[in-house]
Parts: structure tokens; C-alpha cells; sequence
């Protein structure tokens, strides 16, 4: 993507995820509202901004260019474009744009697949990012893994919310085999594969244990799919089983990425960071589900939060942080609003989940949870306009340099 299509791209994916968060504080006034957020979410922002980040970092680890930038354009428009049609359609409760809209978002997956093909049937033309160290070389390994993973969740996580669309099963949880297969699935995995291929590179830091990125992806390899089954067929027996494998997932990944979380540079370190605290405390919701069943219904709405808009929403955030300035190449835009930025994201967050928590409880927290869940949608919107400004500004040389290899101008 070229340098305005790129700004433009991962500032829309924020303000998709600052809409809905902000829709999803109103939920229990326009119960459709949930779903319409949830959607909007995954589709229109977590999505979008995955495939707008590979356009550059894909280029860099492949060592090679895309065969056709305007597919590659594409498939980032297709993906913008579904997420807001299906929200539109769920919003309104209009079925006609719900299936327009997956129908969309699976275009863009499959022209990720097929840009990605046609990428990697070339030959290398230059030479990949230097290895911070020699044992790097298993870890990208282990990455490439997950990043195949991320890929094949996609693709079926896109096509289950295609055919849900089109006709809902009598039997099993199918809105929860979609959330699990996109944001689990494809987004954890991309996620996954993208931190073990950069931590080190961005901190000079050394991994701890090879074996456990190798033990984290054969772990994934078994539960995922179990916990995709269960929820397709209702069967809390598989549940059980299911729940404690991907909390070992979860714990592990963790584990492996804690070390590194202090030698990123300080916004990036906070968004991080506040990320694994937001998925230890779902996934230990999670966990609990599978103890008390009856906790499902009643905590789930504070399990998605923390999953949804803590640990992908400020994943985003840390992220972005260090990649948008580098990929626009210049410092990041209004820096003194940061701290703003973070303090309304966060303390957003944090307020309302608490006060769901509450009101899931019998007390009545009135409008205040509207309001949290707006706070911590202006923060998302705010660093929006960041990335949006900071892609708008004249290039001149970073503050810090740049730890991964630049990558080649798409035009």
C-alpha cells in the first residue's frame, strides 16, 4: 500500500474500534447493539488493521514484494467496507447487509490468501531482517507457524460468519465458534506469530526458552479446535477439556513475551502491557465457565470486553505506537496528547468493566457505563487522529532508529 493508503487504512481500523466500544456501552438499551459492536470490532477494525500492518511487515520477513499492489489495496478496502456493512446490518437488523458484508470480508480474506501466494511464489529479492541472535532463527520458525495458523482460522472464521448469515444452525453456539475462530484464531495467531518474530528485534533482548514457543504452538494445535468443537456442537463435556488447554495457550504466550515488555519504549510497553493484564483476567473468566457453567451466562459480556477491547484494543495500541511512526517516517504527531490518549483507553476500559461487572451483580449503574465505554472510545479515536497526523507529516528522520529492516515503497 502507498503511504496515504497505509495512514488511512490503520486510522479507520481505529475509529471502527472506537465505534464500537461506544455502541457496545449501550447495549442493554438496543440489545442488537452488542452484536453490531462485536462485529464491527473484529471486521472492521482488528481485521483491517491486521492486513494493513502485513503490507509492510510481510514484505520485510518474506524478502519479498507484492505481486500486485492493487490487489493488495483491494483486499484492505474490501476488509474497511464489510466490517461497516455488517455492522450497519446488524445495527439495523437488516439480514440483506449482514450477508453483503461477510460476503465482503471474505473476498478481502481470500485476496490475502491469494496475494500472499503469489508473493511467496517469487523469489527472495533481497535480504531478510539480521538475526538479533543466532537461536532467533528457530523462533522465526516457530512464527511462521503461527502465522500459517492465523491464516487458515481466517479463512474459516470468515466462512462460518458468511453462511451464519445465511442460515443460522438449530443446534450448537455459532456466534461463539465466529468469535473464537476470528479473534482467537486468526487474530491471537497473527498476533503471535508477529511478537515472536519482532520482540527480540525490537529489544535486543533474548529468549528464554525456545522449547516453550515450540511447546505454545503444538498446545494451540490441539486446543483451539477442540474449543471450536464444543461450542459447535454444545457439548460441555468437550468444553472442559477445551477451557484448561487454552488457558495453558494463553498462560504461555504470556510467559514467553513478559520478559521483553520492559525494554520496549514506554507507550508501547504500557499498551502491552495493559494487553496481557486484560487477557490473564478473560481467560480467567474463561476458565471459570468451565467450573461454574452457569458463570457463562452471566460474566460473558465481561469476558468479551477484556478479550475484545482490553487485550486486541490495546495490542493495537502498543503496536501501533512503535510501527506508525516508523512506517510513515516521521516522529509520532501531537506526542504530549499521549498520555491523554492512554489515560481515557485504559482508565475507559477499566471503569467499564467494572461497572458491567456491577450491574451483572443487581446494582444499578445507571449511565455510567455508557459513559466509560465513551471515554475509552474517545481514546481509540484520538490516537486515530494521531496515526492519521503522523502519516500526514512531512518524513524527516526518527528519534530512534529504526530496529527492523525498512520496508520497500509500494507505488
Amino acid at each position: 500500500m502507498g503511504h496515504r493508503a497505509l495512514g488511512a487504512a490503520m486510522s479507520l481500523a481505529l475509529l471502527a474500534l472506537a465505534t464500537a466500544v461506544a455502541f457496545a456501552g449501550y447495549s442493554r438499551t438496543y440489545p442488537r447493539w452488542w452484536e453490531a459492536a462485536i462485529s464491527l470490532a473484529v471486521l472492521g477494525g482488528i481485521f483491517p488493521m491486521i492486513l494493513a500492518v502485513n503490507t509492510r511487515i510481510v514484505p520485510v520477513f518474506s524478502r519479498r514484494d507484492w505481486v500486485s499492489p492493487g490487489l493488495v489495496r483491494l483486499m484492505v478496502a474490501l476488509a474497511i467496507a464489510g466490517g461497516w456493512i455488517v455492522f450497519a446490518g446488524r445495527a439495523q437488523g437488516i439480514d440483506s447487509l449482514i450477508t453483503i458484508g461477510s460476503a465482503a470480508s471474505l473476498a478481502a480474506g481470500v485476496l490475502f490468501l491469494a496475494n500472499l501466494a503469489r508473493l511467496f511464489r517469487g523469489k527472495p529479492v533481497r535480504p531478510g531482517p539480521p538475526l538479533p541472535f543466532p537461536e532467533q532463527a528457530q523462533a522465526d520458525k516457530v512464527a511462521i507457524g503461527f502465522t500459517r495458523l492465523s491464516a487458515i482460522w481466517l479463512l474459516a472464521g470468515l466462512t462460518i460468519g458468511l453462511i451464519v448469515a445465511i442460515h443460522t444452525p438449530q443446534t450448537g453456539r455459532w456466534e461463539l465458534v465466529w468469535a473464537h475462530a476470528m479473534l482467537v484464531g486468526f487474530a491471537f495467531s497473527m498476533a503471535t506469530g508477529v511478537t515472536y518474530h519482532v520482540l527480540p528485534r525490537w529489544t535486543n533482548g533474548r529468549w528464554r526458552s525456545i522449547g516453550a514457543l515450540k511447546v505454545h504452538y503444538y498446545v494451540t494445535l490441539v486446543a483451539l479446535p477442540l474449543m471450536v468443537l464444543a461450542l459447535a456442537i454444545d457439548s460441555q463435556a468437550l468444553f472442559h477439556m477445551a477451557a484448561p488447554l487454552q488457558a495453558a495457550v494463553i498462560a504461555l504466550w504470556i510467559g514467553n513475551c513478559l520478559p521483553f515488555i520492559r525494554k520496549l519504549p514506554r507507550p508501547t510497553a504500557i499498551g502491552f502491557g495493559g494487553a496481557v493484564a486484560a487477557l490473564a483476567v478473560g481467560i480467567g473468566l474463561g476458565m471459570s465457565f468451565a467450573v461454574t457453567p452457569a458463570n457463562g451466562a452471566l460474566l460473558r459480556p465481561v469476558h468479551a470486553e477484556l478479550n475484545l477491547f482490553g487485550w486486541a484494543g490495546l495490542l493495537i495500541t502498543g503496536v501501533t505506537y512503535y510501527l506508525a511512526p516508523r512506517f510513515a517516517g516521521s516522529p509520532l504527531h501531537w506526542p504530549r496528547l499521549l498520555p491523554l490518549q492512554l489515560g481515557l483507553t485504559i482508565g475507559g476500559l477499566a471503569l467499564s468493566v467494572a461497572l458491567v461487572w456491577l450491574r451483572i451483580e443487581g446494582h444499578d449503574a445507571g449511565e455510567l457505563v455508557g459513559i466509560a465505554h465513551l471515554a475509552c472510545a474517545s481514546g481509540l479515536a484520538l490516537m486515530g487522529v494521531m496515526v492519521a497526523g503522523t502519516f500526514a507529516s512531512k518524513p524527516r528522520p526518527l528519534a530512534v532508529p529504526l530496529q527492523m529492516m525498512k520496508p520497500p515503497i509500494i507505488r
